[in-house]
């Protein structure tokens, strides 16, 4: 077919074969092109395809004249396609389509298939130029992504019921646990209230026994006129008195409604001072050794609630060496290069109270500090020994360390700051 219709009155004149010249360069190019081409005439129809479209349709010229499109176009699409490029061929106006093509063995492919109108200089189109150019692979990619879009809104939805679902039972389980927990501190106030009165009341029946006895064997001696033999009864009630003072000090000072009078204090001669009271409570069957280091500086402490808590703190070793043992009281200047243990970096004088006795385990040594938590029997203790010196050292901005092993022994350190 000629792009052009020849007209009848040329000849073989160089004009007519520039022309042909011209129709054959096109159509070896059209035939070579990636892209299924065709032309047809002014009234659409088809009179030329390029080799391209007649190796992937497996058709020939003489088959399309005769089938038409329909054999090639997917039936989905052919009436949709037919529509509207025959609405172009008569508006003249440019056609663009997206459409599958069957292909030889089959399978359709996907196109993206053009035709524009050639016009000659008058504005009367002379011939119609159509290209397919496959975009399989991009519609494949827009459907695959269409797909991942659908599915993962489906994931997204799935998965955020759930997290919701999880959310849930988590809060259900916080709710719970914080029901359970609040039993359970109820349960441990009533326990720890219940060893806080029987230990109290058992210290201070002990003190008022004392007080009462001293009185009455007072009356009796001033009765049968042996007024000598009265100080030192006198002396016994003032004793039990001033331990009961004592009691409610500590209980006072555990509960910090008794402000600490904090001041320098060389605690090597406060450790001197008490060395008679330490052996005096810990009797026989325990040696008491001393190693302070000499010079230390001065500490920054209450030097009372000081002294309270290292008796404290040997009253309890004591009663950890039930058959005995041996106890040391350590005075020494330390730097604590980094973080540990609970102690921050820095300089501070370590006071520690180290024992042979039976030791604690982990567990104990977690609750060691906990109010009114003794392992003592009831009415022997009230759990508050321990409890007073970490309250006392955190009121001093100190810091405290204890070190056991079940059998072998305790060690407490006090880091005092400088």
């Amino acid at each position: 077919m000629s792009i052009e219709p020849a007209s009848e009155s040329l000849s073989d004149s160089a004009e007519l074969q520039a022309l042909r010249h011209s129709e054959h360069r096109f159509r070896t190019l059209a035939d070579y092109m990636s892209q299924l081409a065709w032309t047809a005439d002014p009234a659409g129809e088809v009179r030329w395809y390029n080799e391209r479209w007649y190796d992937y349709t497996g058709t020939s010229l003489e088959a399309m004249t005769a089938l038409g499109w329909r054999s090639v176009h997917h039936p989905d699409h052919v009436d949709r396609v037919t529509n509207l490029l025959r609405h172009c061929f008569a508006t003249g106006s440019l056609w663009e389509d997206t459409f599958p093509l069957r292909c030889k063995d089959g399978s359709f492919n996907w196109f993206l298939s053009r035709a524009l109108p050639v016009r000659d200089v008058h504005g009367h189109i002379t011939y119609w130029l159509g290209t397919h150019t496959d975009i399989t692979a991009q519609v494949v990619a827009e459907e695959a992504l269409r797909e991942l879009n659908d599915s993962l809104e489906l994931r997204v939805v799935e998965r955020t019921e759930e997290l919701a679902t999880a959310n849930r039972l988590l809060q259900a389980e916080i709710n719970e646990r914080e029901q359970a927990e609040a039993a359970l501190r109820h349960a441990q106030k009533m326990d720890a209230i219940g060893q806080l009165t029987g230990g109290i009341a058992h210290d201070f029946n002990n003190m008022i026994a004392g007080v009462l006895g001293a009185l009455e064997l007072i009356q009796r001696r001033l009765a049968a006129g042996r007024v000598g033999e009265v100080d030192r009864y006198v002396e016994a009630a003032v004793s039990s008195a001033n331990r009961a003072a004592a009691l409610a000090d500590r209980l006072l000072t555990f509960a910090r409604r008794q402000p600490l009078d904090t001041s320098p204090v060389d605690v090597n001669l406060m450790i001197a001072s008490m060395k008679a009271l330490l052996h005096h409570t810990l009797g026989k069957g325990v040696e008491l050794y001393f190693d302070l280091s000499q010079p230390l500086p001065m500490a920054r402490t209450d030097e009372h609630q000081l002294e309270n808590a290292l008796l404290n703190l040997v009253i309890n070793a004591r009663d950890a060496m039930p058959k005995g043992g041996q106890l040391w009281v350590r005075s020494e200047i330390v730097q604590m290069l980094v973080h540990a243990g609970g102690v921050p970096a820095g300089e501070y004088v370590r006071l520690s109270v180290e024992d042979t006795g039976r030791g604690m385990s982990a567990e104990v040594i977690s609750k060691a500090f906990d109010p009114f938590f003794t392992t003592k029997p009831v009415g022997k203790g009230t759990g508050l020994g321990l409890s007073m010196v970490y309250s006392f050292v955190k009121q001093a901005g100190a810091h405290v360390q204890i070190e056991s092993v079940e059998h072998q022994g305790t060690q407490v350190r006090l880091y005092l700051p400088l």
